[in-house]
């Protein structure tokens, strides 16, 4: 009983938020290892970087909130309440799908390198690269130097 008159007088606080988000993933190309032997005109990727999270854009929109005489809504409770929010965010992102894009957009750039070497004939060995199994039997590993 004490309980209920407690939060009468201090009131309970809620908020419905709606959150855009948007997460960027990318590769840092300045860590490819490469090496060119001039001999065979070939550049031998021998490192690919993994892909990271780049950034997390996010809009946040704050929708009834309520909050009691007593107990309102403070600035350090709204930073905890957007923390969490963003730490959702980056949990779902493994099932949304942008592992796989981010994926395909590092083969595409695998793809690119191969298609500039050729511009000038060379080949491109990428050989040494762990490719994931979606990949085996497309046009990117056709030839056994992506």
């Amino acid at each position: 009983m004490q309980q209920k008159w407690l939060n009468l007088l201090l009131g309970k606080k809620k908020a419905l938020v709606l959150i855009e988000a948007r997460a960027y993933f990318g590769f840092d190309l300045t860590k490819i290892k490469m090496e060119a032997n001039k001999e065979n005109k070939t550049v031998i990727i021998s490192d690919f970087p993994k892909r990271q999270l780049l950034s997390i854009e996010t809009d946040f929109k704050y929708y009834d909130k309520k909050e009691g005489l007593a107990n309102p809504f403070t600035a350090c409770g709204l930073t905890e309440i957007n923390n969490e929010a963003k730490q959702h965010i980056v949990d779902k992102v493994p099932s949304s799908g942008l592992f796989d894009e981010a994926t395909r957009q590092g083969l595409e750039t695998i793809n690119l390198i191969d298609q500039l070497a050729a511009t000038i004939n060379w080949n491109v060995d990428y050989s040494a690269l762990e490719l994931p199994e979606k990949t085996k039997n497309s046009a990117l590993t056709g030839k056994n130097t992506l």
